[in-house]
């Protein structure tokens, strides 16, 4: 029997970051981010974590020119860990394989 799949384009932020909290969620759901490259797949899942898209925001995450859910999943992880003033990161190598699975 094989695992059940995990929606990480929906969950990702929250099975990633746990220790965001109600605050930190609060923050992320009032703050506008910018993806660059921008396209509809990262604003669409930013959007449905509770975050805001907005083209002249000033916290700007940098993802690969791909519109993947894995890709959309990391990229608004990689938002809420601005909002709380934490390091960026580069999607780490095999991240992507193993979110695709």
């Amino acid at each position: 029997m094989s695992e059940p799949r995990v929606d990480y384009a929906r969950f990702g932020r929250q099975i990633a970051l746990p220790e965001l909290g109600p605050e930190g969620h609060r923050r992320l759901s009032t703050t506008a981010v910018r993806f660059e490259p921008g396209n509809e797949l990262l604003r669409a899942t930013h959007e449905r974590a509770g975050g805001l898209v907005s083209p002249d925001a000033a916290i700007v995450v940098s993802v690969p020119d791909a519109a993947s859910r894995p890709v959309a999943a990391w990229a608004s992880i990689e938002a809420a860990r601005r909002i709380l003033g934490q390091i960026p990161q580069v999607i780490p190598e095999g991240l992507l394989a193993r979110l695709g699975r």
